[in-house]
């Protein structure tokens, strides 16, 4: 398979929360560090004291993020500083940097006190793949497979692997569906039909169909009914298109709102540059999921002209009634003078 491009999934600002060392609060400090019973055999291992506290410190961040970080001492002082106080009777250490044997050492026992296991590519990757590939079927959103791949990682106890190593993985397995739907739509989709989907893209009257599709009417009022039944009538032969086509891709309701959100978002101009195939499938989601709210808008629109008439039509009564036993008063009046 042809490597694929590495998509974009999380913003920056969420990458450095997955991925920084961590900075704890004073609180944090205190539920981090707390050492259970079992991870006190770091605090009595045959090392020196500098290289207990890379231990615990090791531990408190692993905790946090479920990962290893390289640091200096020096680096972290308060935390440094915090342990010191905590468990070794405020003792001071020279030393500002860990071998590297020596922190090898630390985070496997770590592993072992917490019965995770070292993420390797030879080992988890294609298990990591197979999990996508099942998620791809249920969302294109990479974010949300992002999210239940880590899920996925912390049920199995295995660390978080490197953020650029998920974003290949995710990107395979996003590609591997893309095609699995290339293949379907090549398959149920005439030439004609791909064309009559493209040409939402077209202009007409200084206008973009598909532009034109993403305005929802603003009220209930007759002009706005008979607008949504004219778009109604004009798009339900690529409605029909997309309710045959869309059950053979076999893509979640999910996948539909999301590609049919993804139109709503990019310009007709972004949508045009993309892969024909993949364009023809978020116009398909697109035009299903707003035929739908067509028909949800109309029948809203008939309920509420019908309880606005019927409201009208109570009004009405009760205003006549009112008048017809004004009119018995008067009359009644009338006869009262007269007998007089």
């Amino acid at each position: 398979m042809t490597s694929p491009k590495r998509i974009n999934i999380l913003a920056q600002r969420d990458i450095n929360e997955l991925y920084e060392l961590p900075k704890f609060t004073v609180e944090e400090k205190h539920w981090y560090f707390e050492l259970s019973n079992n991870e006190q055999e770091l605090l009595v291992m045959n090392a020196s004291i500098a290289t207990k506290v890379d231990a615990i410190l090791q531990l408190g961040y692993f905790k946090a993020k479920k990962q290893f970080f390289v640091f200096q001492l020096y680096e972290v002082k308060t935390d440094v500083d915090f342990l010191l106080n905590k468990y070794f009777d405020k003792a001071n250490i020279k030393k500002t940097s860990i071998a590297r044997e020596s922190r090898r050492q630390n985070q496997k026992k770590i592993l072992k006190i917490l019965d995770y296991k070292l993420f390797s590519k030879q080992y988890h990757r294609l298990s990591l793949l197979t999990k996508a590939n099942e998620l791809g079927r249920l969302s294109a959103n990479p974010e949300f497979i992002f999210r239940e791949i880590l899920d996925f990682l912390h049920n199995n106890k295995i660390t978080l692997p490197g953020y650029t190593t998920l974003q290949d993985i995710i990107s395979e397995a996003l590609l591997t569906e893309q095609q699995r739907i290339n293949k379907i739509l090549d398959e149920q989709l005439k030439s004609k039909e791909k064309e009559t989907i493209l040409d939402l893209l077209q202009q007409r009257d200084h206008l973009y169909s598909v532009t034109s599709l993403k305005k929802q009417p603003k009220n209930f009022k007759p002009k706005a009914i008979y607008k949504e039944i004219d778009y109604y009538k004009k798009y339900e032969p690529l409605f029909k298109i997309a309710k045959r086509v869309l059950p053979e891709v076999k893509i979640s309701n999910n996948t539909i709102i999301y590609n049919a959100n993804l139109v709503e978002h990019y310009t007709v101009q972004s949508l045009d540059r993309l892969n024909e195939r993949q364009t023809c499938l978020w116009l398909l989601c697109f035009i299903y999921q707003r035929c739908q709210r067509m028909l949800d808008n109309l029948a809203t629109m008939f309920i509420y002209t019908a309880n606005k008439y019927e409201n009208d039509v109570i009004d009405k009564s009760k205003e006549l009634i009112l008048v017809d036993t004004i009119d018995k008063k008067e009359q009644d009046d009338n006869i009262a003078k007269l007998l007089k």
